[in-house]
Formats: structure tokens, C-alpha cells, sequence
């Protein structure tokens, strides 16, 4: 701890409190006695890496940030626990079907994400969901012969007879049929030459789910058949000849379900159609309940859209404790369990560490330093400025504002001077800022007031793109845990907003964790000439490292992927390095060739040395920093 806070009643505790991080972090992450943010690979205290010292190591091998690292260990134990708490459910309720997680590869396509998946789920006999050809492709390429490949998506030929020649070659897809025309045009491929794959039906469940996610869910969903639809692909399979090939059961209710009580529905609703069909019979193998365990973004226990009010384990308990008892009920075999749950496996392995590259205050203490007698807006502000209190703070703030559009109003029409408008400014600001500390200290909560702290608020420039490494955060204004990975022992001094490199004003967070909930601004620690201050967005590892956009050409981050080691020094070891894109591959991606745009240079080049504008030396060494610039970040270097 510093001098300067060793006799501040600060304590690490009180860091984990103001960051929550035993609340959103599952036991992945927390803070250490030295303030620095800890990983915990594998939900042990034995197995930590210092993040910070992690990121000090990073940069003497001349890895710079923005740097996406990838902790391996998180996905195995991830795997590991969601299969156990199935286990455990099973046990508990003497459930035969057995169970299978199975990964769908949109949440995270990264190929070295997807086979440490593969190789660290600890024989759990983990499978697949592709819903493109091209995930479709991927998935059986990558799949061993016992792996479940569940075909999700709309379909055409291509991907239907692709599935086929996976299941003649020895995988196990099972194509999930979402409209009428797949099973017709099913029926029709494999009436031919070709051999019927496993099929399986996805049903529009009238349980709706809730929250961010909700239109995915119900009779008006996107994907799957309505109950009449479902019988009329069991007549058409019939007719055919090809109802033996069904033997999959399949729903979906959503992403990110927040409330246990949408589960528990959707599982009764399920139940039902199960035994049914298992009545008419058709010989239903496998239940799906697909996607939805949703993860504790903003740590809290309530059922907003970010938050859930269950357990891995509640969530498994549920679902077989549904089927069973019904199965039970109608005396019918219990079906083999799949879950899609993409989310609760890949949010946690990623973090996102940058480092800040500016830090600006609003210019709120620069105060008029002489008062023009006629100038009377200028006068009254003053006046107000000087008595404030907090018995008069509120009325007087509407006065503030009331003159200061006066003033700018003023401005437009010539009548006050540019001067004049900046001492007018400048005041504005300070009682603004007078007004915020008042209210803080008198407890006074208004709604201007707490618009105040983040107008107030100095700014913290990232050396990152918010569009490309947390699209969500702006895309739908998700909230990811966000805090310094160091310097934890000291008390943060300032609340601040994050903006990032980009020349977009939505290039900003909005919404921050605190210990009261969700606020506007962060809590963090002023900045100490010539040391670096990093932060770190978490759980970041599903869908943010697929979805980011190339806005202002900043393309993709360095990467690292980091597996325990006992015998290495730190207790960890670098497995790969993923360097980020050079400005040379993003402008390539828009169809910018490098030897075009150098020789364009080179043209302008030799014609200022021609005019005289430049000599031959500085063209030269003009062109030399032209042409290495392809080959570097676009994000600002130390």
C-alpha cells in the first residue's frame, strides 16, 4: 500500500465491495493483498495468476495492449461444473437419460477456443451446435465420432446434404428441423440415393422468456414449428416412410433467461409434448431445451436482464426434476438431456485488458479574473456562485442554467462577445461543480443532481475500440465488470467515464457496477506520471470476440492464451500468441491494396521533391514511415 493511503481506512474488502467482484465473478476472479486483480483458473486459491504481473510479462515479450486474454482453464472447469451439477440432479432424482453439454460455436468461433473445448472437457463427451454451413463445416471437421452435432438454422440443400455425408462418414449430426419445407425437402433428398440423417423437430413453446432477450422466445419466435405444424411433419414423415429417423425433441427460450420460474415452465410445457409423442409412437431420444443459462453480469440476484436469481445447479435440478416426474407419471423412459449453453461456458474464460492513454477534467477552476461592471449575467452568476448552500442549491441551479442559455443565446445574436461567453462558461461550470459537492455532502438527491455526475465526471481514454472488442456495450448497452487490474489497495479519487480511440461520440460506456447497483460513472484512481494504468473488461468471452466491427479500422486485438503450469514461473504458460491486425490486413478487408496506396504515396512524394516543397532525404524518410506504418497496430503504442 502507498504512503499515501496507509492511513486511509480503505482496505482491499472494501475494494471487492465497491467492484463486486465476489458477486459477478463465480470465483474466476477477486483481488489480492498487493491491489491487484487475481485469477482463479479453476475456482482455487492454490491456481491464481496476477493479472497485473501477467500483463508486465506480456509487454516484455512485446506484446502490447489492448491484449484479449484467454484463460483455458476457465472453459475445461466451466464444462466441468455445468456436467456435475447434471450429474448431481440426476443422481439426486434417480434420473436414467443420461446428459450432453453441447457448445453452439456462434457464442465464440474462435478455432483455438473451440478446440481447447474439445480437448480440456475432460471426457465429458462434449458436442456441437453449428447453425450455418459454414459453422456446419467446421463442427464436423472438428468433431470426433462420438460427438453430438446438433444442426441448428434455417437450411437449403447444400446444408442439408452436407449434414448427410458428415453422418455417411462416420459423425453424429442431427438435423433440426425449423419449417415445414426442410422436412419435405429432407424427405425428398434422402428419397433418392441418399441415407435419412437423425432428425429433430425445434417447438414454438407458448412460455415466453423475459428481459433483453425475450422476442426470442414464444409462439412468435423466429425459429421452430407451432404444435400444428409439428403434427404435419409427423404425417409427412409417416407418409414417407421415415418416422423412425426422428428421435430429437427440441426448444429454445431465449438467451440470458433471468428468472428460474420461465425454466421450470418451459420444462413443464416440454414434458408434456415429450410424452405425447412418446404415446404415439415415435421413439423421442434426446430432449434439447437449447440456450438460455444466463450468467451474473451485474452481480446482483434479482432477474433483470443481466442478472439471474439461479445456480447452474438450480438450473439442472429443474429441468430433470420436470422430466422426471412426468416421465414417472405416464411410466415413460426418460429422455437423454442436451443443453445449448454457450454463455455460461465462454463469458467468464475472456478478459480484456487496455490501458488508459489520456485523462481530462472538465475545466471547472478556472474562475473570471476581472468582472466588467455592465456585464450583468456575468455579475448575478457570480452573486449565486458566492451563496450557495445547500438550502438554496436546487433553486439556485435552475437560475444557473436559466442564465447561462441566456448568455449562449446572447452569443448567437452578437451581443456578447466570445470573451464574455467563456467567462460565462467557466463559472457555469465551477457552480456546477459546487452544486455536485454540496449535494454529496447534504445527502440531497434530485434528478438534476445526479445528472450532474457524469457532465462533471473526467474522462479516461482506452486504448481500445468499444465497436470491436465489447460491441455489445454499445450496441445494446450491456453491463460488463469493469475495474483496474491494479492499485486496488488505494481508494479510487474520482468517478470517471471510459471512452475509447474512436471518432464516434457513442464511443463511450454508459452504464457501470458499483456497490450500490448501476451508476454512470466508475470509481477509479487519478493517473502518476510516467506509469501505465490498466483496466479490465470481464466477461467478455461470449459473442464480443465475433461481433466486433472495424469502426475507424481498428481490426482485431492482440490475443493470449494462458493454461496453468506448476513447473513455469508464475504458475501459468503462454499456449499461443494471436497477433493483432496490422493496418495493412484491415485496409485490405475494404478492398485498400498496400502496394497501391505506398505507390500513391510515392507519386506525392516525388512531385513535392520536384516542386521544391520537400528535399530528396525528407521524402525518403517520409516513405520509410509510410510504408512501416502497414505493417503496425492501429492502436496507439507506448
Amino acid at each position: 500500500m502507498s504512503d499515501a493511503n496507509k492511513n486511509s481506512d480503505w482496505t482491499i474488502e472494501k475494494a471487492r465491495e465497491l467492484y463486486r467482484t465476489n458477486q459477478w465473478s463465480d470465483g474466476y476472479y477477486g483481488i489480492n493483498e498487493s491491489g491487484n486483480v487475481s485469477v482463479f483458473p479453476t475456482c482455487d486459491v492454490t491456481n491464481q495468476i496476477d493479472l497485473k504481473v501477467l500483463m508486465d510479462e506480456l509487454q516484455k515479450r512485446n506484446i502490447q495492449p489492448p491484449v484479449l486474454i484467454r484463460f483455458l482453464d476457465i472453459l475445461s472447469d466451466r464444462i466441468k461444473k455445468l456436467v456435475e451439477c447434471f450429474e448431481q440432479a440426476r443422481k439426486t432424482y434417480d434420473y436414467s437419460g443420461e446428459y450432453c453439454p453441447v457448445y453452439p460455436i456462434k457464442v465464440n468461433q474462435q478455432r483455438l477456443a473451440v478446440e481447447a473445448m474439445i480437448e480440456t472437457n475432460g471426457g465429458t463427451n462434449l458436442g456441437l451446435e453449428a447453425g450455418s454451413k459454414a459453422e456446419l463445416i467446421a463442427a464436423l471437421a472438428l468433431a470426433s465420432e462420438t460427438m453430438l452435432i446438433i444442426c441448428n438454422g434455417y437450411k437449403d440443400t447444400d446444408y442439408i446434404k452436407t449434414a448427410m455425408y458428415g453422418s455417411r462418414i462416420g459423425k453424429k449430426p442431427i438435423l433440426v428441423v425449423e419449417k415445414i419445407s426442410e422436412i419435405k425437402e429432407v424427405i425428398e433428398i434422402a428419397s433418392g440415393v441418399e441415407k435419412m440423417p437423425k432428425l429433430g423437430v425445434r417447438v414454438k413453446l407458448s412460455t415466453r422468456s423475459e428481459g433483453r432477450w425475450a422476442e426470442t422466445s414464444g409462439e412468435q419466435s423466429k425459429f421452430g414449428l407451432r404444435i400444428s405444424e409439428v403434427v404435419r411433419a409427423i404425417t409427412l414423415l409417416k407418409e414417407a416412410g421415415k418416422l423412425d429417423a426422428l428421435n430429437l425433441l427440441h426448444f429454445h427460450i431465449g438467451s440470458q433467461i433471468p428468472d428460474i420460474q420461465i425454466i421450470k415452465e418451459a420444462m413443464t410445457e416440454i414434458a408434456r409434448i415429450y410424452v405425447a409423442l412418446r404415446k404415439d409412437g415415435i421413439n423421442i431420444e434426446y430432449i434439447d431445451v437449447g440456450g438460455g443459462l444466463g450468467i451474473n453480469y451485474a452481480g446482483s440476484n434479482d432477474s433483470s436482464d443481466y442478472c439471474i436469481n439461479y445456480s447452474i445447479a438450480d438450473y439442472a435440478e429443474d429441468i430433470v426434476y420436470a422430466l422426471k416426474t412426468v416421465c414417472k407419471s405416464e411410466n415413460l423412459p426418460e429422455p437423454r438431456l442436451i443443453t445449448e449453453s454457450g454463455r455460461a461456458l465462454t463469458a467468464h474464460y475472456s478478459v480484456l485488458v487496455t490501458n488508459a492513454v489520456d485523462f481530462s477534467r472538465p475545466n471547472v477552476d478556472v474562475l473570471p479574473s476581472r468582472i466588467n461592471p455592465e456585464f450583468k449575467m456575468l455579475e448575478d452568476m457570480l452573486g449565486i456562485n458566492r451563496n450557495l448552500t445547500h438550502n438554496n442549491c436546487r433553486g439556485f441551479y435552475h437560475d444557473i442554467v436559466y442564465i447561462y442559455k441566456q448568455a449562449v443565446e446572447g452569443f448567437r445574436v452578437g451581443i456578447i462577445s466570445l470573451e464574455e461567453r467563456s467567462e460565462i462558461e467557466s463559472l457555469y461550470w465551477e457552480s456546477m461543480r459546487k452544486i455536485r459537492v454540496i449535494a454529496e455532502q447534504h445527502g440531497l438527491r434530485h434528478r438534476e443532481f445526479d445528472q450532474l455526475n457524469r457532465q462533471l465526471a473526467p474522462t479516461y481514454i482506452l486504448n481500445f475500440s468499444l465497436f470491436q472488442s465489447v460491441p455489445d456495450c454499445w450496441a445494446i448497452e450491456q453491463i460488463f465488470p469493469i475495474l483496474p487490474i491494479h492499485r486496488l489497495d488505494e481508494e479510487p479519487d474520482t468517478n470517471c467515464v471510459l471512452a475509447d480511440l474512436t471518432c464516434d461520440s457513442d464511443g463511450c460506456v454508459v452504464r457501470y457496477l458499483d456497490s450500490g447497483g448501476v451508476d454512470e460513472t466508475i470509481p477509479l484512481h487519478s493517473p502518476r506520471e510516467g506509469e501505465p494504468y490498466y483496466i479490465g473488461f470481464f466477461l467478455v468471452g461470449a459473442y464480443q470476440e465475433v461481433l466486433g466491427d472495424y469502426h475507424n479500422l481498428f481490426g482485431a486485438t492482440n490475443a493470449v492464451h494462458i493454461s496453468l503450469d506448476a513447473e513455469s514461473t508464475g504458475g501459468y504458460k503462454i499456449t499461443h500468441r494471436i497477433k493483432g491486425e496490422t493496418i495493412e490486413e484491415i485496409l485490405g478487408y475494404f478492398e485498400y491494396k498496400a502496394g497501391h496506396l505506398i505507390e500513391s504515396l510515392r507519386h506525392s512524394m516525388e512531385s513535392s521533391v520536384d516542386r521544391g516543397a520537400i528535399s530528396v532525404e525528407e521524402g525518403v524518410r517520409f516513405m520509410t514511415h509510410f510504408e512501416r506504418a502497414f505493417t503496425e497496430s492501429p492502436y496507439l503504442n507506448d
